[in-house]
């Protein structure tokens, strides 16, 4: 929770715009000491990804993916790859979490605008 007496009314509004593009507000209430209080969770990005590397994450085999930078993937990040072929989608998707976001490596070979992003399963609710 964000103390938002903290800020001054452009910090704030900064803050709140960021975290609207990256969060979807979960709530939003006005506390006993009559605080606004804005709760927020985290977006999850949806994207395409052929069959054969689909089938490699889900058994397992594949925890990673090499893509375009151009969502501000960030550790914690939620991606939903959706199976796509011939042009469609087949309806299958999973559900990952960012683990690590590798860039800056052009020495290495990937080119500057491209991240690798490690993967892992969610966790379970409790």
């Amino acid at each position: 929770m964000v103390d938002y007496k903290s800020f001054d009314k452009d910090n704030l509004a900064d803050y709140i715009c960021k975290s609207i593009r990256d969060y979807e507000l979960y709530s939003i209430y006005v506390d006993e000491e009559k605080r606004l209080n804005m709760e927020f969770i985290k977006k999850e990005k949806e994207l395409k990804i052929l069959p054969e590397y689909f089938e490699d994450i889900k058994f397992g085999l594949k925890d990673f993916e090499l893509r375009k930078n151009d969502r501000d993937y960030k550790v914690g990040d939620i991606i939903v790859l959706k199976e796509y072929d011939d042009g469609m989608y087949t309806g299958r998707k999973l559900k990952k979490k960012i683990k690590y976001v590798l860039t800056g490596c052009e020495e290495f070979g990937l080119k500057e605008g491209y991240c690798i992003l490690g993967l892992r399963e969610l966790e379970q609710e409790k």
